[in-house]
Order: C-alpha cells, then sequence, then structure tokens
C-alpha cells in the first residue's frame, strides 16, 4: 500500500506553533467527544491541535489524520475503535510525525484497535477495519483490568466463531513507535495479522513483552526494535487448528516466546488429513518454548529449519533458568514429508513427560517405556534429516525413534551432550523381540 500524505499537512506557522506533534502544546485545540458518524470522513487537521479524544469508534467511518498532528487521548477507557469498513489513516513523515499521547502519564488511556462489531438489526461485519500508520508515536497507553491484559494498539481476526480462515491484515505500521505501555505494545488476536509492508516497528518500555501474535501468523512480525520491555520476546500463542499454509519465521533480534503461561498449547504444523502446512525457519531465530509446548509436525506438514554454522536455529526453553525436560521437544507425528529438515539448529532442554508418541525398546532403569526424546519420529523418515545438529540436556532421550521398523542412524553428523538416557532410543523391531541388550549409543 502506497502511504500518501493528506491535503493539507502541517506547515511551521500552525495555529499550534510549529509542528504541534513536536511542540505538544496542551490548551487550545478540539474536542472530540463523539463518534465519527456512519459513513462519513472527517480530517483532523494539524492545524487544530490538540485533539482531545474520549472514546471514539470509527463504524463505517473514515478518518484522516494529517502530519504534525498532536492527538492526547483522555486517559481512562479512552479508546479509539475501527471497525466494519472503518479506517483510521494517521500517515506524517519523519519531519511531520504525528504523536498520540495519554493527557496524564499516570492514568493511561486504554488503546486503539480494529474489532469485528455486528449490532443489533446490521448484517455481519466482515471486514472489521484497517489501520495505517507512518511516522507515529504513541505513548503511555494499555491498562490492566482483572484478568484481562489490554495492548496499546490491537488486531482482532475474524474467526473468533470460525476456524480456518485464512490470515486477516488490520494494521499497516512503518516507521512507528509504540512506548511506555502498561501491558503489551501490540497483541494480534487470531488470525489478524500485519499488511506485508509493515517495517520498522519499535515497542520498547512495555512491562510484559514488546508483542503478542498467533501461531499461523507468526510469518507477519514486521522489522524493528522490540528491546527495553519487561521481557524482550514476540509471544506466540497456540492456534486450535494450528498452521495450515505456509509461513517463514524471520530473525527479529529478539526470541520467539512459545505458548502461554501455565497453558498445555500444541503448535502444530499441518493436519492428520487435509490442509497442508509448511514452518519455514531462517537462520538466527531463537524458539523459546513455555512447559509442556510440542512443536508438532502432522501428515500434511512440513517443518524446514535449516541454519548455518554461523547462525543456528535454536529450539530451547522458555524458562528463566533452563532444565532438562523444560518442554515436550520436536515431534513429527506421522511419516516426515521429503522437504522436512532439521540442519544445523540447537534443540535443548527438552524431553519432558508430557506426550510420548509411542513405545520403543526399553533402556530405562525404571523399567517403563522412556519414549519422551528431544526430537520424536512416530514414523520411520526415508532419512535421518536432522543433521549437524546439538541435542542437548534432554530429560531423556536425545532422538526418540518411536516407529516399528528398522533403525535408521542419526548419529555421524549430530553431537548429543548432557542426554539422560541414549542418544538414540531403539526402534521395536518388525518381528522378534528387541535385541538383548538394548542398544543405547
Amino acid at each position: 500500500m502506497t502511504l500518501a500524505l493528506a491535503a493539507s499537512a502541517c506547515t511551521n506557522d500552525s495555529k499550534a506553533g510549529g509542528c504541534p506533534a513536536l511542540t505538544k502544546p496542551k490548551s487550545g485545540g478540539t474536542d472530540h467527544p463523539n463518534d465519527g458518524g456512519e459513513g462519513t470522513k472527517s480530517v483532523w487537521k494539524a492545524e487544530d491541535s490538540p485533539h482531545r479524544v474520549g472514546t471514539f469508534s470509527l463504524f463505517d467511518a473514515e478518518l484522516t489524520i494529517e502530519p504534525c498532528s498532536y492527538v492526547i487521548m483522555d486517559g481512562g477507557g479512552t479508546s479509539i475503535t475501527v471497525s466494519r469498513g472503518g479506517k483510521l489513516t494517521a500517515v506524517g513523515t519523519e519531519d511531520q510525525p504525528i504523536a498520540i499521547d495519554a493527557a496524564d502519564p499516570s492514568k493511561p488511556w486504554e488503546t486503539i484497535e480494529t474489532r469485528y462489531i455486528t449490532p443489533t438489526g446490521y448484517t455481519e461485519d466482515t471486514q472489521g477495519g484497517y489501520i495505517q500508520m507512518a511516522h507515529v508515536t504513541m505513548s503511555d497507553g494499555g491498562v490492566t483490568y482483572t484478568g484481562s491484559l489490554v495492548p496499546m494498539m490491537r488486531a482482532h481476526g475474524a474467526d473468533s466463531s470460525v476456524t480456518n480462515l485464512p490470515p486477516t491484515e488490520h494494521l499497516d505500521l512503518q516507521d512507528v513507535t509504540v512506548q511506555r505501555g502498561s501491558t503489551y505494545g501490540v497483541l494480534l488476536d487470531l488470525g489478524a495479522t500485519f499488511s506485508p509492508t509493515s517495517k520498522n516497528l519499535t515497542i520498547t518500555d512495555q512491562p510484559t513483552a514488546p508483542m503478542r501474535i498467533g501461531f499461523r501468523n507468526i510469518d507477519a512480525v514486521p522489522t524493528g526494535k522490540y528491546t527495553g520491555n519487561g521481557h524482550d520476546v514476540i509471544e506466540v500463542d497456540p492456534d486450535v487448528t494450528g498452521l495450515i499454509r505456509s509461513a517463514t519465521v524471520h530473525p527479529r533480534d529478539v526470541p520467539y516466546l512459545m505458548g502461554l503461561q501455565d497453558d498445555n498449547g500444541h503448535f502444530a504444523v499441518g493436519l492428520d488429513t487435509g490442509a497442508a502446512g509448511t514452518l519455514t525457519i531462517e537462520p538466527g531465530v531463537t524458539m523459546q518454548f513455555r512447559p509442556h509446548n510440542p512443536l508438532e509436525i502432522y501428515k500434511t506438514g512440513t517443518l524446514v529449519a535449516r541454519g548455518t554454522a554461523a547462525d543456528p536455529i535454536v529450539f530451547t526453553s522458555g524458562e528463566a533458568t533452563p532444565a532438562a525436560g523444560d518442554w515436550s521437544g520436536i515431534q513429527f507425528i506421522d511419516v516426515p514429508s521429503a522437504a522436512s529438515v532439521i540442519d544445523h539448529a540447537v534443540v535443548e532442554y527438552a524431553g519432558d513427560n508430557y506426550q510420548s508418541l509411542g513405545a520403543t525398546c526399553n533402556v530405562s532403569a525404571s523399567g517403563g517405556s522412556s519414549s519422551y526424546g528431544a526430537i520424536a519420529f512416530a514414523e520411520r523418515p526415508a532419512t535421518a534429516l536432522v543433521t549437524n545438529t546439538l541435542i542437548a540436556h534432554s530429560l531423556h532421550n536425545g532422538i526418540d525413534r518411536v516407529w516399528t521398523g528398522s533403525p535408521l542412524d542419526f548419529t555421524p553428523t549430530n553431537t548429543f551432550t548432557d542426554n539422560a538416557e541414549c542418544k538414540q532410543s531403539y526402534p521395536v523391531p518388525s518381528t522378534g523381540a528387541c535385541p538383548d541388550p538394548v542398544p543405547c549409543d
């Protein structure tokens, strides 16, 4: 989408004096106590700054905020909601930015969001609104309610009651700064996502994390800066239906934290049958997993995790003090696709007891099957698709060969360090008994 300046951009002789977004006047200006008005198109001019906002709704309405405009959110429950065919356009420039502040930083405003809203008597909202911003700085928003964290900016997906919908673009953010929040900077629910033109997003000074996004849209995180927060990670929610499209995870200089606190999530790629999904992870990406959260590759799924010696891909614990068995590991639920590969990676602190894919020939001192590996295969792959990879600190095996049939050796190119049991478990033979003793490299 091409960004264009409003027709009457501010000048240095603006009524507010200079560029209001830079001078930040507190007196005068314009109050906006009412909503945008259904079907209307309006412009907030820089010369009419500051623009004071209470609770404002763009329901099938369009609002353009001019370059140099200064917007003051009056605190408490103050918000701007964009729904149906509504659109908020706030496009400044490097020299003529737009600023959105709290009237009182000690009383944060709530949120700027897109939302699917269908009041009584209206047809279903199938658009959910759109927000386009460039060279905008938002400060001192986001609130905490009982059991709910409201971010400074939020987009809701269309599939709160319908599954398997494609991602829906709601936010086009270019050269935008979201700072001094009370929870998250940006939160995208369900299928909501950024436009592909989004870039140079800075989120800082958020006590929870800079961003939270759904697994199916993990590839949409824009370039930018996501440090200086309470927890410098991109939080990723598991989706009920998993990833059933192609997505590429890009390195963004902070880890992706997979899973919610105290929740046993499943990050599924593909399905048992039906729609396919491919997760490609670029070199240098770190994915941290919360407890009991496996990365599952199903029959129609493909995992392409091809790092380099200089920039390996890291799958690790999301705990502050990592320990063996913190998470469940990478699990291939069916015969892996021919395109699946894990190369030049690190898989560590996995192998918990949460989910076993089946039985292997037992070597556990406890006398039971210990089929909980850092990487596990329910069916025999055509090739040893894990190569040049460090597998370390597993609570059980390094690689679990949980199939029935002949072995496939994963040891020649991989390194196994500090795993509690075998480098690789031994699969159950198609005929006859397990060897005695059972090999345990």
